[in-house]
């Protein structure tokens, strides 16, 4: 009875012992993780503080490169891009939105590209918007339109290269800024696509356009008389027509001396 109580004594003290060796174990274990993860928010920390707040990965560089007629505005649209980066870095600095100022800021630029180059360069290029049309309001207040019919810039000359279009209404509407849109893109397209026709196809020239944005469009002809048209989707039809009276009933002569050609309607009518 007695040894067997010595090796029960026995066997609950080195289970006691295992247990304190056990709980010694888990306790340099869950110490060693604290330690680790202590030491992950640290390096997380100073890895951070090194990308977003340290100088070392501050924009110290920038690269500009302009199509077209752009050169005289590259170096204010450097100290602009220099300004809206300003001690921001390398990796958290919102390109996006400086490329959005610079469109915001230079109507004349139409699209800007830019591409960061490690560790503190900035590479940006500009692409020059193209002047199709001249708008004018009346004979003083022009300004030059690309093709999807935003103004961007005051026209101070009347470009022959460009189509003359006058507006119907003559005043400057009161919110008229640049980037505004003038013209629906569509229905500029078919301008364009009739002034093409009258360049390449038809006996006559053409001096400008009058048109009220909508569905009206009047061509002025060199000799003085006018061809009216309702703009829609596809022009042809009326290209078409006005080919076939220069070609079957009107000579040149007769194109002389007329007063219009009017196409808005199924038949072409001319006097």
């Amino acid at each position: 009875m007695s040894n067997y109580r010595a090796k029960k004594g026995k066997g609950k003290a080195q289970r006691i012992k295992k247990m304190k060796r056990t709980q010694k174990r888990d306790s340099i274990i869950q110490n060693k993780l604290l330690w680790d993860v202590a030491l992950g928010v640290v390096f997380t920390l100073s890895f951070s503080y090194l990308i977003f707040f340290s100088r070392a990965f501050e924009f110290k560089d920038v690269s500009i490169t302009a199509t077209g007629k752009l050169g005289h505005i590259v170096f204010d649209v450097k100290q602009d891009i220099f300004q809206d980066l300003d001690k921001k870095s390398f990796f958290s600095a919102r390109v996006k939105n400086t490329k959005a100022n610079i469109l915001s800021n230079y109507p004349e630029i139409e699209t800007v590209t830019a591409r960061r180059i490690f560790p503190h360069g900035l590479f940006v290029e500009l692409y020059e918007r193209k002047p199709v049309i001249t708008w004018c309001y009346n004979k003083v207040d022009c300004f030059l339109m690309d093709k999807n019919g935003v103004v961007f810039n005051s026209a101070v000359d009347i470009d022959e290269s460009l189509i003359l279009i006058y507006s119907k209404d003559e005043t400057i509407p009161l919110d008229f800024s640049l980037l505004d849109k003038l013209i629906d893109e569509e229905k500029l397209s078919q301008i364009i696509k009739i002034n093409q026709a009258f360049n390449n196809d038809l006996p006559v020239k053409l001096t400008h356009f009058i048109t009220d944005s909508n569905d009206m469009l009047h061509a002025l002809t060199e000799q003085g008389w006018s061809i009216y048209f309702v703009l829609k989707s596809d022009m042809q039809m009326d290209i078409t027509k006005l080919k076939l009276l220069f070609d079957k009933e009107l000579n040149e002569e007769q194109t002389k001396n007329l007063e219009y050609i009017d196409l808005r309607f199924s038949k072409a009518y001319y006097k």
